[in-house]
């Protein structure tokens, strides 16, 4: 329910704090009632969520190739100080070596981020679905706990609507 200060005119919407709280049991309500397949559809993330494989393949073959180029490095470092040769093809030779060598390890680098990151997801997922499975019924009124349990936060767009962004990442948009 929108509210207008006195100058209709004006149009400034005002937001009250019940409006907030009857929205959330709204929004919380829409996932307890379809929570079941909710809940079946985030165990099938978490499952892909927890794959490594990919990852793991990858990783091995950026280590892999940060070992081989690191051997080159040790290996053309040694030739230049052993054998006379042109420094600058030296220089131009290192440098591309290096670059391939720091090319793996960073890659290495997003690999572990996204590993990271996944579990992150899927342990925010797995508190989202005990949250779920603890609920017995819909709510009646607002809770404070399971508020901060689960918003994130809370958009509210000029036409009154309300984007709840849930802790997992998800969003509902509540209308009025």
């Amino acid at each position: 329910s929108r509210k207008f200060k006195n100058d209709e005119r004006c149009k400034t919407p005002h937001l009250y704090e019940g409006d907030v709280k009857a929205a959330f049991v709204r929004a919380m309500n829409g996932m307890i009632e379809g929570k079941d397949d909710l809940i079946s559809e985030y165990k099938q993330i978490i499952r892909r969520l927890t794959d490594h494989a990919a990852l793991d393949l990858e990783a091995k073959q950026q280590t892999d190739e940060a070992d081989a180029v690191s051997e080159l490095i040790r290996k053309c470092v040694a030739e230049n100080a052993t054998t006379p040769q042109d420094q600058q093809t030296y220089a131009e030779r290192y440098k591309g070596l290096k670059a391939r060598y720091e090319a793996a390890t960073q890659r290495l680098k997003q690999i572990e981020d996204q590993r990271t990151e996944r579990k992150q997801r899927r342990q925010k997922m797995l508190e989202f679905i005990r949250m779920l499975e603890s609920i017995d019924g819909l709510l009646t009124e607002f809770d404070e706990g399971l508020w901060n349990a689960t918003v994130a936060k809370v958009t509210v767009n000029v036409d009154g609507v309300m984007v709840f962004r849930w802790k997992n990442g998800m969003e509902v948009s509540i209308f009025e």
